[in-house]
């Protein structure tokens, strides 16, 4: 075989996983910047109407694509991967600051029942829940892949795989 066409072969090979990891690593930005950078603003926040305005936000675009209920898993569906517990835990943090996103509550009527004291408390409570204890927002694994998860993982596997397995060959066959 030529060397013209052993480079189309590994282009061709490794050509899925490359498409493959170019919309895994949008998809991952996007999560990030609408739902994750949102939640940390938001429990980061010194105020219950920005944390409210955040999480919203965050609530809203999970929302638009369809990301609230299902598993995240790839393998063994374990509880740690349950997006419908993490989004009803998300939106519920998102109650306690008395809103929700399809309707806004003045800011006047959702202080009016909450003393700073009693904001301080819910933002340290909603901070508890959302975060781990080094910051990072809590979300299941390979959420920001849903529903595509799983075919996602595979393509990645077989692709590394018969990449792999081509170079391999290639190397032991001219070397």
């Amino acid at each position: 075989m030529d060397s013209f066409k052993k480079v189309y072969l590994v282009i061709a090979l490794l050509l899925p996983m490359l498409i493959g990891g170019f919309f895994a690593i949008k998809r991952n930005s996007q999560f990030e910047a609408n739902v994750s950078e949102r939640i940390v603003r938001g429990v980061r926040s010194n105020s219950p109407e920005t944390a409210r305005e955040e999480l919203g936000k965050a609530i809203s675009w999970l929302e638009e694509k369809k990301m609230v209920e299902g598993n995240s898993a790839v393998t063994w569906q374990t509880p740690a991967s349950d997006i419908g517990f993490w989004f009803k835990n998300l939106k519920d943090a998102h109650a306690k600051l008395g809103g929700s996103p399809s309707k806004e509550i003045s800011l006047e009527a959702s202080q009016a029942h909450m003393s700073l004291v009693e904001s301080s408390i819910v933002m340290e409570r909603i901070q508890a829940s959302l975060l781990d204890k080094d910051g990072s927002v809590k979300i299941p694994m390979f959420v920001s892949f849903y529903p595509n998860q799983k075919s996602i993982f595979w393509s990645f596997l077989i692709g590394t795989i018969m990449g792999m397995a081509t170079i391999i060959t290639l190397v032991v066959k001219y070397s």
